[in-house]
């Protein structure tokens, strides 16, 4: 009966540890990741203090906490609701066969031309390709417009004159669904400390969910791009033709299900060892303490 058990404690960190593996992968790419460590932090000096028999400190951690988990709703509330929608959406994919679809060439072949034209002319763009995961929460203000992604349509948004230039375009497949959209800006003042609020809004929505951006700086005439929390300087219009094609393949082939079970399984050991270790505090503090 021993062994059953250690085998089920085994199991139960393990899964524990799975869990939170996609917690710190999703916190990490928005910058939340310092809090985590934090309260893995205190829940090491509740287990300390449970272990070397503190009674008024166990007595003060059990107070605090009753109070801390409410707190860490109100704190991570983004967080958990896209962490949700998350596995809801590995959950309803899970069983799909990869798709075999690529996109338009025409699709990106405008995309293409217009930021070259707009980097040659230096006027700011900024266009938001949607992955799998909605955009909704993340939009404020803008225009509808269901119109089909065309050189022509995309020239006349960001014209100084248009009432939309300043904000995003925001594109589902070969539709554009909105214009002058406002996205949330980064807050990785590392990566954004030499651009302006365009590309920081590129970013944080890049950072929110798994958007692409693309972005034209009027200023110095540059394309850029932001996916996975990343933000990218295009050298050369051949470059970036290959990470609309590589964002829009891995779109249509590669489900976010696959994503996470691929990153599980990858050389992310850090990430790795920091779920486990948490794992196994989780299991000292919430049942090694109470046998």
């Amino acid at each position: 009966m021993m062994a059953i058990a250690n085998l089920a404690d085994v199991l139960d960190i393990l899964a524990v540890a799975v869990l939170v593996y996609g917690i710190v992968v999703l916190l990490k790419k928005t910058h939340s990741i310092f809090i985590v460590l934090g309260i893995a932090m205190l829940a090491l000096l509740y287990v300390l203090a449970v272990v070397l028999g503190l009674h008024l400190t166990t007595v003060i951690f059990q107070s605090f906490f009753g109070v801390f988990l409410i707190a860490l709703v109100v704190i991570f509330q983004g967080e958990l609701r896209r962490f949700f929608e998350l596995v809801a959406l590995w959950g309803s994919a899970s069983w799909r066969v990869r798709s075999s679809a690529k996109a338009s060439p025409q699709y990106v072949e405008a995309l293409v031309h217009v930021t070259e034209r707009l980097m040659r002319e230096k006027v700011g763009m900024l266009i938001v390709l949607t992955g799998k995961e909605s955009l909704f929460r993340h939009l404020q203000g803008g225009f509808e417009l269901n119109g089909k992604v065309s050189e022509p349509l995309l020239l006349s948004i960001f014209d100084a004159s248009s009432p939309g230039h300043d904000g995003a375009v925001i594109i589902e497949e070969n539709t554009i669904t909105k214009f002058g959209v406002h996205l949330p800006l980064s807050k990785d003042f590392q990566q954004i400390k030499n651009y302006g609020t365009r590309h920081s809004a590129a970013l944080g929505i890049a950072e929110v969910s798994d958007a692409m951006s693309i972005i034209v700086s009027e200023e110095r005439g540059r394309a850029s791009v932001a996916y996975d929390g990343k933000l990218q300087g295009i050298d050369d219009i051949s470059q970036l033709t290959k990470e609309i094609d590589k964002f829009l393949r891995s779109k249509s082939q590669t489900l976010k299900s696959y994503s996470f079970w691929e990153n599980l399984f990858s050389q992310d050991v850090n990430n790795k060892i920091l779920a486990l270790l948490i794992a196994i505090l989780a299991w000292l503090l919430f049942v090694w303490s109470t046998r």
